[in-house]
């Protein structure tokens, strides 16, 4: 079986959630592909159980006093770049597609 997983990783808690799928993943004989997004590559760390993985820009929900900023979360977001990311990332290959609340594996696997 082959696995992609996509991992928000905008905080530690997703992310913390894959670091556990992945050894038990691994353990079972599984073949997992990784990709992160939300967050610049250099605010990433013990990263080195996922391999090869991928980072992708995505998208990140902007807040202010416990509530989204529309605006700015529209201001920061990067849409060109989200939709082409959703349109070229390939899961053919793929027997499941796992999107921890990612959303470009998660629209790139309703698209296909």
């Amino acid at each position: 079986m082959k696995i992609f997983y996509g991992v928000q990783g905008t905080g530690n808690g997703h992310i913390a959630r894959a670091r556990l799928m992945a050894k038990e993943l691994y353990a079972a004989g599984i073949e997992v592909d990784f990709l992160f997004s939300g967050r610049p590559a250099e605010k990433y760390f013990d990263m080195e159980i996922f391999n090869d993985y991928q980072l992708r820009s995505g998208l990140t929900f902007n807040s202010h006093q416990g509530k989204v900023d529309y605006f700015k979360t529209a201001y920061q977001a990067n849409l060109g770049a989200f939709i082409h990311d959703i349109k070229n990332l390939d899961l053919s290959g793929y027997d499941l597609v796992i999107p921890d609340f990612e959303p470009i594996s998660a629209w790139a696997a309703k698209s296909q």
